[in-house]
């Protein structure tokens, strides 16, 4: 699976083939890429670790010095792994990404999972039904309807986050319906 420095490569990636969007390598008129927001990347993780090792050996020394130290050592380092592995599980899962594309007669959206499956839904912008419910629950929950299913948009965004992305989508639905 693509990575996030492959973004780009995914965004202009043709759909698949059970889609009806357009083949002939047409680029579509809207692309956005939706992703979790990371706080922290992997430099910074990084750098929490060893603040963290840091942390844990200056009151360990003083131990070391008398021989009282092993006890303490075994859940200073079981400490650190569940830290590190903790920030592994957060890397992988950040691979979740959602490419939403729109030509004049296909919108596909395509999520790729942290595990690499692809999931695809595709239809055809005039049967699209965009739909934002501001009271949720979540809190500005977004939907597609078309070709007789319905899917969540951008379900790890902030309701900020999907109101804007509703309002941009909306507005690029209504464009590709006047410049056929």
């Amino acid at each position: 699976m693509p990575r996030d420095g492959d973004s780009e490569a995914r965004a202009g990636a043709q759909p698949p083939a059970l889609c009806h969007c357009p083949k002939d390598g047409a680029p579509p008129r809207y692309v956005k890429r939706l992703a979790p927001h990371r706080s922290l990347g992997a430099n910074a993780q990084r750098k929490v670790v060893w603040f963290a090792v840091a942390g844990l050996a200056l009151p360990i020394l003083p131990l070391m010095l008398q021989g009282a130290a092993s006890l303490v050592l075994l859940f200073a380092g079981l400490t650190l792994a569940a830290l590190a592995i903790a920030f592994a599980r957060n890397m992988r899962d950040a691979r979740l990404c959602e490419i939403v594309r729109l030509w004049p007669d296909c919108l596909s959206v395509t999520r790729y999972e942290p595990d690499g499956t692809q999931r695809h839904w595709c239809a055809k912008p005039q049967e699209l039904r965009l739909h934002i419910s501001p009271d949720g629950p979540p809190e500005n929950y977004l939907t597609l309807a078309g070709n007789n299913r319905r899917i969540e948009l951008g379900a790890y965004l902030t309701p900020e986050e999907r109101l804007a992305l509703y309002e941009e989508l909306d507005e690029a639905l209504r464009f590709a319906a006047v410049s056929r």
